[in-house]
């Protein structure tokens, strides 16, 4: 079928959510912290959505995916900077060990996955609805990584 397109609802950290919420900028970095699997679920052009954490539970935000590398920590937040979605260099590191466990914290600069997206963070909510989503194992695709 021509003219079809995916969409991909990521489960993302609430933190992350509200600071670029708040920054509204016009990409975001939603990186992955293992540094290790590229992303192949969606195709330059199709909708990539941000479902919030337990026990909100709802698509709060998406974006129109762009691309995905894996990149040095460093380089991501030299490309990002707060659109990586932290005040700063260290909090960002401080997120990616938080995810990665105990074997991070000896790595000084980790490689993580960047998936950048247009941004479309305030879309989604309207007049402060939240839509909840129920995203049953076998019917859809999910992406745990915050």
């Amino acid at each position: 079928m021509d003219g079809v397109r995916k969409l991909y609802v990521a489960v993302t950290d609430n933190s992350w959510f509200e600071f670029l919420a708040a920054l509204r900028p016009d990409e975001v970095n939603f990186w992955q912290p293992g540094g290790t699997a590229t992303f192949r679920a969606l195709s330059p052009g199709e909708l990539f959505l941000f479902k919030l954490h337990a026990p909100d539970n709802y698509i709060a935000g998406g974006g129109f995916f762009v691309k995905h590398s894996l990149v040095p920590l460093s380089l991501a937040w030299e490309a990002f900077g707060e659109k990586n979605g932290t005040s700063d260099f260290a909090a960002l590191r401080q997120k990616i060990l938080q995810y990665r466990g105990q074997d991070a914290r000896f790595e000084p600069d980790p490689v993580i996955g960047v998936d950048i997206e247009q941004a479309v963070l305030s879309k989604i909510e309207v007049n402060e609805k939240k839509y909840p989503v129920e995203l049953a194992k076998d019917n859809a695709t999910k992406y745990n990584k915050r």
